[in-house]
């Protein structure tokens, strides 16, 4: 009985000790091991190329992330109007306003418009601000586009005052613009006006003549109205004159025959039914009856003094 039990203690303590030295031996192994941390790597703040490989193990190229700045802003017009088309481009460009006017509007071209960008249009008389229009732009665009301010006067603009808009984006000045209230001094409404073939670019006459020969056909007089006058209402008549004889009146000439469509261009011509003779003549300009322009001009034989040889012809149409 006494070595039943002895066997049977000693048969327990066996597994005991197995695990015992089990347990010993991890806890050694955990003590003398390094340990190892793993995290997924993150992006340096300032590299931006990364390199990859294919499940094959072949590199991919470097490839890198660019952020690309928006095209910048360009104004390409700007002018006044008191008419605007349906997307906001002028219909009646001027640098003058009628006195009577109810509205009038600021017509910028631009383009590389980007979302929310504000214009405003601050209005002044004498230096002092009288009124401001703004409007923001309601998505971007690349190609131009026509951003209209309107400006509504509480009370009547004074025509003897100055006038001037200034135009900001975003709060930052961009231009000023002068214009003209009513419609201006009768005196400075003609322009330019000469025997010529047209205007440049820069309302100048081209190769104006003021000598023709005895056999020239016809004389044709253009005329450019002024900017700074407001030309509705406003009525153009020539007479013509030899010495201090009247020898014609003329109206201005219909639009297909004085070269251009733009209502500030005008073209008088007269074609004698005799040849003119030799001498000295004028042409008075008159704006509704009242000579506010005369240019002189001289008719002769001689064909060295003949500028051209065929100043009546047919005129080009100016640039």
């Amino acid at each position: 009985m006494g070595r039943t039990v002895s066997r049977m203690a000693r048969s327990a303590s066996r597994p005991v000790g197995f695990i015992l030295l089990t347990v010993l031996t991890i806890v050694f192994s955990a003590c003398t091991t390094p340990e190892i941390i793993r995290e997924t790597p993150r992006p340096s703040p300032t590299a931006t190329p990364t390199q990859t490989t294919e499940s094959d193990g072949t590199p991919v190229a470097a490839t890198t992330t660019a952020t690309l700045n928006p095209p910048q802003r360009q104004i390409k017009r700007i002018t006044l109007a008191t008419r605007v088309s349906n997307i906001g481009a002028p219909q009646d460009e001027r640098s003058s306003i009628p006195e009577l006017a109810e509205s009038f509007y600021l017509c910028v071209e631009v383009r590389n418009v980007q979302s929310g960008s504000r214009f405003q249009a601050d209005w002044f008389e004498d230096g002092q601000m009288i009124g401001r229009s703004e409007k923001l732009a309601l998505e971007d665009a690349s190609e131009p586009i026509w951003i209209s301010l309107r400006y509504q006067p509480v009370s009547k603009l004074n025509p003897a005052r100055e006038h001037a808009v200034q135009l900001s984006v975003d709060d930052r000045p961009v231009e000023r613009l002068a214009f003209r209230v009513g419609v201006g001094d009768a005196a400075d409404a003609i322009a330019a006006a000469a025997f010529t073939t047209g205007f440049d670019k820069l309302g100048k006459a081209i190769d104006p003549q003021t000598r023709f020969h005895v056999d020239t056909p016809q004389l044709t007089l253009r005329v450019r109205v002024s900017n700074q006058v407001d030309s509705a209402g406003m009525l153009f008549s020539t007479i013509w004159y030899r010495g201090e004889s009247q020898i014609a009146q003329r109206a201005p000439d219909p639009a297909p025959n004085a070269g251009t469509r733009d209502p500030r261009r005008m073209a008088f011509t007269y074609a004698p039914d005799n040849p003119l003779q030799p001498g000295k003549y004028r042409v008075a300009v008159l704006l509704n009856g009242t000579e506010v322009r005369s240019i002189s001009f001289t008719v002769t034989t001689n064909q060295s003094d003949d500028p051209s040889p065929n100043p009546g012809a047919s005129p080009t149409v100016e640039p």
